[in-house]
């Protein structure tokens, strides 16, 4: 369980640093890549939310196994929320909006 909560922890760091870091590229008008909604915000959810769930599954966290998939969904969304408002709040603190 503790390896789960260290590598959750990572994950979180890791995707509240690449909002940080897509954002400022947006800001700053770094390039084209940059002007796309999908890829400032979209890409780094879906990817911080596929990788909560890969996390949690294998952990075995949530039993029994009746709801399993439902609850590694809930609790990955659920993650994965939180850790892009916590980016979005520093990212428009930091640069505006």
């Amino acid at each position: 369980m503790l390896k789960t909560f260290i590598f959750s922890g990572l994950v979180f760091c890791a995707h509240v640093v690449l909002t940080i870091a897509l954002y400022r590229g947006r800001v700053s008008g770094g390039g084209v890549v940059f002007q796309s909604d999908a890829v400032i915000f979209l890409l780094p959810f879906v990817i911080a939310l596929l990788i909560y769930a890969q996390i949690l599954w294998r952990s075995g966290a949530p039993r029994p196994e009746r709801w399993r998939r439902v609850k590694v969904a809930a609790i990955a969304l659920g993650l994965s929320v939180v850790s892009f408002l916590v980016g979005l709040t520093i990212s428009l603190n930091l640069y505006g909006s």
